[in-house]
């Protein structure tokens, strides 16, 4: 296999949508305590728990697991990771990325990816430059994988046996992994570093931030008792701050759960939109870590089901089609890459990146789907208007992009810019890291799926994700 592009999509996803048109809360938003459960009772699928697990799911969208690492384990791998860019972003060239967020916060990202059940080693110069965080790193990506799989084995249970498997997804497909460090010089101009959006993932396992001091990459001590900055919105509209135990994992639904998978549960899982801020406290900085689970290569777009299942997209040739119009396409071709796949199929040359809630669920008529996730449109843009932007490059926002830093959607008139705001995971078109596993059987399951050999831009182009810090995911 070939050298492959990976940070060329973070938001699966990691993390992060930035729509201009979010605003804050009119009263501080109340603490919700969230489900906790050990990784050991998860494991174990007991009936209580798994009630608990359903409710969970269904009603917020996210729990909390303990337990997935030894005490501490969270901790180091973020305090080395901050250290490890603090002092050598400018060694590590393309295999890191920094791109400065809305509200003037930078966000330095290193990335790595977790393909059929095989971590993906970190590239050979963040190894060299960074071997402790690479060693600290490796029992939290352990802990994340345990309980990724732990949680699909669970929607599996609570699904009856019926449908597909999401531990199937877990296991043969591909996970997007991201650290971030945000930091900030001055106050910030906006009062978030990134808005309301939902990740376009199955779903995401990720750390709660800390807190670090810049300096010397220790906890900051000016941090503690700070909020950890993340806010959900409920299916009430109402913005909450989840409470987190430290060392825990927050586990949080995608809308590719809906999207690619036939499960009994489907769109009675409930995705949360999510939004993140943080103080500004001076030399201290905002350290992140986030897996976002995409689908596997053979999964089929559900909302296409309507006949013969022979002629349905699967997720292998939706991020192939993305791959050769990026390339090969004409620009006007290029413009309707960033299309929803319900869009994309037999439509690609759709120019907005609009997603009308007639076409798919994941977003409704007054948002846009743009890097990989649903995004308000902002006030004063139509559907005629709105498309979504590189606020840097200008360029519009295509699949292969997919985790584009300072992506949003704008107002275009006369070919001029107006509106938008900085967001987004990633737009990193050169991170190389060698994705090819030790030699392992190819799973059986995916046989009759051409073995396209890609770059893993494009394999992970469905990211949700995106992560709001990775995931964004956050």
């Amino acid at each position: 296999m070939q050298t492959a592009v990976l940070l060329a999509m973070m938001a699966l996803v990691l993390p992060l949508a930035v729509p201009a048109a979010a605003t804050a809360p009119s009263t501080s938003p109340r603490d919700m305590d969230l489900l906790h459960v050990s990784l050991s009772d998860l494991q174990a699928g007991s009936p209580e728990v798994m009630e608990a697990i359903r409710s969970a799911v269904t009603n917020v969208g996210v729990f909390a697991v303990v337990g997935s690492s030894s005490p501490g384990v969270q901790e180091a791998a973020l305090r080395e990771y901050a250290k490890c860019v603090s002092g050598a972003a400018m060694e590590l060239g393309h295999d890191s990325q920094t791109v400065v967020l809305a509200d003037t916060t930078r966000r330095t990202t290193v990335a790595t990816a977790t393909n059929a059940s095989q971590a993906i080693p970190f590239s050979e110069k963040v190894s060299a430059t960074c071997p402790s965080f690479v060693g600290a790193s490796a029992a939290l990506r352990e802990g994340v994988d345990d309980t990724a799989h732990a949680y699909a084995a669970a929607l599996d249970a609570l699904a009856g046996g019926l449908g597909e498997s999401y531990a199937a997804h877990v296991a043969e497909g591909e996970s997007l992994e991201h650290f971030h460090l945000f930091t900030r010089d001055l106050p910030p101009v906006d009062d978030k570093a990134l808005h309301m959006h939902s990740d376009m993932g199955l779903f995401i396992v990720m750390t709660p931030a800390g807190f670090v001091e810049l300096s010397t990459g220790e906890a900051a001590a000016a941090a503690a008792g700070q909020p950890h900055g993340l806010y959900l919105e409920l299916p009430s509209g109402e913005v909450v701050r989840p409470a987190l135990q430290s060392d825990s994992l927050l586990v949080m639904n995608g809308e590719g759960s809906h999207v690619w998978v036939e499960s009994p549960l489907g769109e009675q899982l409930s995705v949360p939109r999510h939004e993140v801020d943080f103080p500004h406290i001076e030399g201290v900085g905002r350290v992140w870590f986030g897996r976002m689970v995409l689908p596997k290569r053979s999964a089929l777009l559900q909302q296409q089901k309507t006949g013969d299942e022979s002629t349905l997209m699967t997720f292998n040739e939706y991020r192939n089609q993305m791959f050769n119009v990026f390339h090969n396409g004409s620009a006007e071709a290029k413009m309707g890459v960033g299309c929803h796949p319900t869009q994309a199929s037999g439509r690609f040359l759709q120019r907005h990146l609009l997603v009308e809630h007639a076409e798919a669920d994941s977003c409704n008529s007054t948002q846009i789907y743009c890097w990989l996730s649903c995004m308000e449109i902002p006030d004063g843009c139509t559907a005629d208007t709105v498309e979504c932007q590189n606020s840097e490059t200008r360029a519009l926002w295509v699949p292969e992009d997919s985790h584009c830093m300072n992506c949003a959607p704008v107002c275009l008139t006369d070919g001029s810019v107006t509106g938008g705001s900085g967001g987004g995971m990633t737009d990193m078109n050169t991170f190389n890291v060698d994705v090819t596993p030790t030699p392992t059987p190819t799973p059986a399951v995916d046989s009759a799926v051409p073995a396209t050999v890609i770059p893993l831009a494009a394999i992970i182009s469905l990211a949700a994700t995106l992560l709001a810090a990775l995931l964004p995911v956050y």
